[in-house]
C-alpha cells in the first residue's frame, strides 16, 4: 500500500490528503446531524461542506490539467486548456450561487458559508506542502 502512495506525484497527493480531510471532517461531523435532528443548520453545514470540498478538489485538478496542457505543442490542446480557465470559475461560482439561490428561497439545504470554508482546505494544503518541500 506504501508503494501506491509513493507513485504519486506532489498534487496528486495534495489532492488525496484534501480529499480524505474533507471526507473525514464530514463524516466526524454527521453523528452531531442525527443526535440533533431538530437543527437543520447542521444538514446544510454538512452538505455546504461537502458541496464546497468537491469543487475546490475537482477545480484543483483542473488547474493541474490547465498547467500540464500550456505546455503542449499542439494548439487545439492549449487554447481548450485555456477554457479550463473559465471552467474553474464556473465551478466555484455555481457552488456560491447554488447556495445563494437556495437560502433565498427559503431552503437553507446548502450553507453558503459552508461552502466558502469548504474552499479552503486545498489552499493550506498545497501552502504547507510546497513549504515541506522547500525545507
Amino acid at each position: 500500500m506504501k508503494n501506491a502512495f509513493e507513485k504519486l506525484d506532489d498534487n496528486e497527493k495534495i489532492m488525496l490528503y484534501t480529499t480524505l480531510f474533507i471526507l473525514v471532517v464530514g463524516i466526524l461531523f454527521l453523528p452531531f446531524c442525527f443526535i440533533f435532528p431538530s437543527a437543520t443548520l447542521l444538514f446544510s453545514l454538512l452538505w455546504g461542506w461537502l458541496l464546497g470540498g468537491t469543487i475546490s478538489v475537482a477545480a484543483f485538478a483542473l488547474l493541474v490539467h490547465q498547467i500540464n496542457g500550456l505546455t503542449a505543442e499542439d494548439e487545439k490542446v492549449r487554447f481548450r486548456v485555456m477554457g479550463f480557465h473559465f471552467l474553474r470559475l464556473g465551478l466555484y461560482g455555481i457552488g456560491l450561487v447554488l447556495a445563494a439561490v437556495l437560502m433565498y428561497i427559503g431552503k437553507p439545504w446548502i450553507n453558503i458559508f459552508a461552502v466558502v470554508v469548504a474552499y479552503m482546505p486545498i489552499r493550506l494544503f498545497v501552502y504547507f506542502f510546497k513549504r515541506k518541500a522547500k525545507v
